[in-house]
């Protein structure tokens, strides 16, 4: 079984992915972000910077998915935000071309079972990532986010995978541990056909 997380930056996909792993009791695939030696360029820039970003994380994902494919598997992020990102960068037609050639390795992969995507309001994002107070997201427009959103929606709209999407001013797993309990059993409605629903909680 694998999951993966899609939504912005700061939309809080790390926190909820490793408590619905955490509950689960299944394997975490994060981010490598602190590897990243491309991060702090793109976030300067995320349009110029896009293609190195996107090549990275995709190299990534496709690594872990062959890494992990005999485990139950939780991605903080997936091939879909990735693909959003990238949408969204100024390419050459040389980046063009290289990361057709990834998005052909990625495509060819199993799908995932769901992708959860985290809807969350643009300006709460925002004042996410000023809180968690990295320097280099501090520049990061509100034009950006709603691009991205919106990038994300439309590919929501057109995937033939399963989508679960989650209005997250409606959870909040670390001050309300519970949540975690009804966004499994959201899950398991959406994946009743291979995974049994635990039992609904209480509202």
């Amino acid at each position: 079984m694998r999951i993966e997380f899609c939504g912005p930056m700061g939309a809080g996909k790390t926190t909820v992915a490793k408590a619905l792993a955490d509950y689960y009791g299944w394997k975490l695939a994060e981010e490598p972000v602190a590897e990243h030696p491309f991060l702090k360029d793109f976030y300067t820039d995320p349009r110029k910077y896009g293609f190195e970003n996107a090549a990275f994380f995709t190299v990534n994902y496709i690594h872990n998915v062959k890494k992990l494919e005999c485990e139950n598997t939780i991605y903080d992020a997936g091939h879909l935000g990735n693909q959003s990102y990238n949408a969204l960068s100024q390419k050459t037609p040389a980046e063009e071309a290289a990361m057709s050639g990834l998005y052909a390795a990625a495509d060819a992969l199993p799908k995932p079972d769901l992708i959860i995507y985290l809807d969350y309001p643009t300006d709460k994002i925002l004042e996410r990532i000023a809180s968690r107070g990295r320097e280099m997201e501090k520049d990061v427009p509100a034009s950006y986010i709603r691009d991205l959103k919106a990038e994300m929606e439309q590919r929501l709209n057109n995937t033939n995978a399963l989508v679960l999407r989650l209005k997250l001013e409606e959870f909040d797993v670390i001050a309300r541990p519970d949540d975690v309990k009804k966004i499994a059993w959201m899950v398991g409605e959406k994946l009743k056909t291979k995974y049994a629903a635990p039992k609904r909680p209480a509202p």
